[in-house]
């Protein structure tokens, strides 16, 4: 990954693997989305890497849908979460939902802090 990657503005709420995604090739297959646009990002290696098989992304909205696959996102400046209606194709905040994911959000920043701190 030589060259300088894209960073996302949003990661879909459900993980790769609800997509078809394939996995890293350590074998793990439970990746989270990478902050960078085209990777994912392996928790076992600590690497970020671009998948083989990019699974149901490439279907149309009611065919993901068919697989179980939701196209609500989470918005990684505001921390919001975003409803995606397929009646309109529109996003909608889920205030609800944006509260979790903020209280989430936030302990994971302040793990993260105290694994600095501690190291």
């Amino acid at each position: 990954m030589d060259e300088i990657a894209q960073k996302r503005t949003y990661i879909y709420a459900a993980p790769p693997k609800t997509y078809g995604m394939g996995g890293c090739k350590c074998g793990n297959q439970e990746t989270a989305w990478s902050e960078n646009i085209g990777q994912l990002w392996c928790e076992q290696c600590q690497r970020d890497f671009i998948p083989e098989d990019i699974g149901y992304l490439c279907l149309g909205v009611t065919e993901m849908q068919a697989h179980g696959c939701t196209l609500d996102r989470i918005d990684l400046e505001t921390n919001e979460y975003h409803w995606f209606n397929p009646v309109t194709g529109d996003y909608e905040v889920d205030i609800e939902r944006s509260e979790i994911v903020k209280k989430e959000m936030k302990r994971r920043n302040n793990q993260a802090q105290g694994n600095v701190l501690n190291a």
